[in-house]
C-alpha cells in the first residue's frame, strides 16, 4: 500500500507542479521515496486531502410505513470514503420528505453497515393536511479507522404506521476531513 501512495502522490506531483514545490519545501520530499516517519505522516495527510469525498443521490419517490429503519424500493443512497489521518468524515444528507398530519418522517444514518445516526434529516406534521419539504442535515463521523474505506447509507422510517413518509431527492455526500 505504501508504494501505490507514493505512486499516487509521484503522478499527482507531474501534474501539479506548483503542489510539488510547496511540498517539497514544506515536507521536503525527495524525488525518489520518502525516508522518515514525519515525510510518511505528511503523505498520509497529503493523500486523505486528495481523497475527494464521494456524493451520491437517487432521486427516486418511494415511501414506507415502517416504524424501524428499512430500505426503500430503491435502497440507499450509499456512498464509500476512506478515512484521513484524522479518522474523521463529514456527511451532509439531504432528501425531500412528504408526511401526512400527525406523523414524522425520519432518514437515519448507517455506517459500516450499523446504525449512526437516528433522524439526521426529518419532517413532522402538526398541520391539518400532508406537508412535503426538502431538508439537509450534517454531521462529523469521528473515531473511524484511518486510512480504511468505510460506507455510509441512509434508511427511512415514519413514526406512525397508519401514515405512510414518502421520501425523493435522496442524497448522502461523504467527505473526509
Amino acid at each position: 500500500m505504501f508504494r501505490r501512495q507514493v505512486r499516487l502522490l509521484r503522478l499527482f506531483l507531474l501534474t501539479r507542479p506548483s503542489i510539488q514545490t510547496a511540498l517539497s519545501a514544506e515536507y521536503a520530499f525527495p524525488r525518489r521515496f520518502v525516508n522518515t516517519a514525519r515525510q510518511l505522516r505528511a503523505l498520509n495527510s497529503f493523500m486523505a486531502q486528495i481523497n475527494t469525498g464521494n456524493s451520491v443521490e437517487v432521486l427516486t419517490s418511494e415511501g414506507t410505513t415502517s416504524t424501524s429503519y428499512t430500505s426503500l424500493a430503491t435502497p440507499g443512497p450509499t456512498a464509500n470514503a476512506v478515512a484521513g489521518i484524522s479518522g474523521a468524515i463529514e456527511v451532509t444528507v439531504s432528501a425531500n420528505i412528504s408526511i401526512g398530519t400527525g406523523a414524522t418522517g425520519a432518514v437515519g444514518l448507517y455506517v459500516d453497515g450499523s446504525p449512526y445516526f437516528d433522524g439526521v434529516v426529518s419532517l413532522g406534521n402538526n398541520s391539518g393536511g400532508s406537508i412535503s419539504v426538502s431538508t439537509a442535515g450534517t454531521i462529523t463521523v469521528p473515531n473511524l479507522t484511518a486510512a480504511a474505506s468505510h460506507t455510509f447509507e441512509l434508511f427511512y422510517k415514519t413514526d406512525d404506521a397508519s401514515v405512510e413518509a414518502t421520501f425523493s431527492n435522496r442524497v448522502v455526500n461523504v467527505q473526509p476531513v
